[in-house]
């Protein structure tokens, strides 16, 4: 996509005053039902808690004091009917607090939970309806552990037992869930969770949907997905009212086993896109979330990709310099070199879809950083090591800069037919370029609100933390 100069939007900047001049930490607590945030600005000794409606403004704040220093690890959070619930964690998880923050009141208060995370894996983490989910794994008994932190600030765990799961490798060989563990699917250095999570109501970066593990929630089921293997696509989905575990295996699309053959997939409401490539073609199905068939695209690798918006691109690191690959043979090789995947956003009552792959990340100053064990040899419960907080858009900051990008675009209507649509810039991509204009901010946030996002970022010369609108 062409990078141009557009207009953006002030919202609104706040003065950080002369006793408030060493910021230490901001995040935001969201409602994804009122969409509001509670944005919080973290000093020495106290911190400051902003009400933002949904158009971003400021409605409201309360000041109260710091936790404890030894509770590093923002574990969990919740805002909801003006009560804001944050669990907070030392960094071993051993302690934990929950902090209560009531705006009608203007009051706060801490109680001491207790939860054994002792060699847990960190699964994933999600919020729906307004309840924040933490997904574990602990080896030893083969239970997943649904840790759900609910927006009333109590809490409840349900176990699963997938010891007898049995899934299917591309050569037909029998391999438990540990094994689907197993490996960096991803490719990213910055990880805390072992499935990407993705939500489909927003634009996901190719590095996130090239992950092979990912999870979303449909119809308020947690819905996992794993593409280890070449013939289909595993869906393992947890019920979040009952907490049953039930199982798929979509067929992705047969074509001529060529060594570096590569697949993956994404679902995006109730249909799952696969994508699988070769060197001699690339097809892209997208099927009901049952495995039938809705529509097929395909292009040998000596032919136009005739249903591409704009052509085929490459970026070098810089998103504001692009170029042209004018043959399919030349993105397919690209390709089958890089990590690839099949990103689907709603744009302009058309559903655009990006089918690309990217490189390793040279360095990225926005992405959040963590440690977590990739196979199950070492690494418990991941702890982000930079912000210590919990958002799945932080992986969507940045997502084009200092990496190697091929991708093309193309669109279908709501029958799921190809239907081109005229292409602009897309919000997160004017993030991009302004960020790497601007490569002094700090204590970056991003929120989405009515497919608006905005950005929140702080200038250390002007002691001012300003928030901007962007559109698509």
């Amino acid at each position: 996509m062409k990078f141009i100069s557009t207009a953006i939007v002030l919202l609104f900047s706040l003065i950080i005053t002369a006793q408030d001049q060493k910021l230490k930490q901001t995040y935001l607590i969201e409602n994804q039902d009122k969409l509001e945030s509670l944005f919080v600005l973290k000093h020495e000794n106290t911190s400051k808690a902003i009400k933002l409606n949904d158009n971003q403004n400021s409605v409201d704040s309360l000041i109260f004091e710091n936790i404890d220093k030894k509770y590093k690890v923002l574990l969990a959070n919740t805002f909801t009917k003006n009560v804001a619930h944050l669990f907070w964690a030392t960094n071993d998880l051993n302690e934990i607090k929950r902090q209560t923050l009531n705006f009608d009141t203007k009051t706060t208060s801490l109680q001491d939970f207790s939860i054994d995370f002792k060699k847990h894996y960190n699964i994933v983490e999600f919020k729906n309806n307004d309840n924040f989910y933490k997904v574990t794994y602990h080896k030893k008994s083969k239970e997943l552990f649904v840790h759900s932190f609910l927006n009333d600030g109590s809490y409840q765990v349900k176990t699963i037992d997938v010891s007898k799961e049995v899934f299917i490798t591309s050569d037909y060989k029998k391999i438990t869930f540990d094994d689907i563990l197993v490996g960096n699917s991803s490719g990213e250095k910055s990880i805390r969770q072992f499935f990407q999570f993705v939500d489909y109501t927003e634009y996901t970066a190719l590095p996130t949907v090239a992950s092979l593990r990912k999870a979303y929630v449909v119809d308020n089921n947690l819905v996992l997905t794993s593409d280890k293997s070449l013939n289909h696509t595993d869906l393992i989905t947890i019920d979040l009212n009952t907490f049953e575990l039930s199982r798929k295996m979509i067929q992705k699309p047969v074509i001529t086993f060529i060594n570096y053959m590569k697949s993956n997939s994404f679902i995006y409401d109730h249909a799952i896109y696969l994508l699988k490539i070769n060197s001699d073609c690339l097809v892209l199905e997208i099927k009901d979330l049952n495995g039938n068939l809705i529509n097929k695209l395909g292009t040998m690798a000596d032919e136009d990709i005739v249903y591409s918006l704009q052509g085929i691109k490459q970026l070098n690191g810089d998103v504001t310099k692009e170029k042209e690959i004018t043959k399919t043979k030349d993105f397919i090789r690209k390709f089958q070199n890089l990590r690839g995947g099949i990103n689907v956003y709603d744009y302009k009552g058309k559903k655009l879809i990006t089918v690309g792959a990217v490189g390793l990340e040279q360095n990225s100053k926005y992405t959040t950083i963590g440690f977590i064990g990739f196979g199950l040899t070492g690494g418990v419960v991941g702890v982000i090591l930079d912000a210590n907080i919990s958002n799945n858009r932080f992986n969507n900051l940045d997502h084009f800069n200092n990496r190697k990008v091929v991708y093309f675009n193309t669109s279908v209507n709501s029958e799921l037919q190809v239907d081109k649509v005229e292409l602009n810039t897309l919000a997160l991509e004017k993030i991009s370029e302004f960020l790497k204009v601007n490569d002094k901010v700090k204590h970056v946030n991003l929120s989405v609100k009515n497919n608006i996002y905005y950005l929140g970022y702080y200038i250390g010369n002007s002691k001012t933390y300003n928030w901007k609108r962007f559109l698509d």
